[in-house]
């Protein structure tokens, strides 16, 4: 149970009506793309899951980084901080809870088990931020 429209130990009258809110033992994994690591980590947990941080690295050739694409965006953990990136040697920025979330793993709209860990996969910080919609693109140089 995780609600009760009565408090604990509260005594009624019989026949009294006392609405109870409880667990099915699973929940569908909102959808979080564009807020922020804390946001969504917190509907995440509103949402009876726990969170887990990921950076998906800036896409090669043209990708869109998106779950299911088959490129390097797909959402791969990053590197342990302080670890050189495979063929580069540079050592890539960890992921913050600040960073905007590109999406989960598994994606939204899944029904997973309440408890589960859903990874949220942070935009590299090495992508520039897209422009919104409707936005004039940048002056020419």
């Amino acid at each position: 149970m995780l609600a009760s429209s009565e408090d604990d130990g509260a005594e009624l009258a019989r026949g009294s009506e006392v609405r109870l809110t409880v667990a099915s033992g699973a929940n569908w994994i909102p959808s979080v793309a564009g807020m922020t690591g804390q946001q969504a980590r917190a509907a995440l947990l509103d949402a009876g899951f726990l969170a887990a941080l990921a950076e998906t690295p800036a896409p090669t050739g043209g990708g869109t980084g998106g779950p299911g694409t088959g490129d390097p965006g797909s959402g791969t953990p990053t590197p342990e901080p302080g670890s050189p990136q495979p063929g580069t040697g540079e050592t890539p920025p960890a992921p913050d809870w600040s960073d905007l979330i590109h999406h989960t793993t598994p994606e939204a709209g899944v029904l997973a088990p309440l408890g589960s860990t859903i990874t949220l996969v942070a935009r590299a910080r090495t992508q520039p931020d897209p422009a919104p919609p409707g936005a004039a693109p940048p002056p020419a140089r």
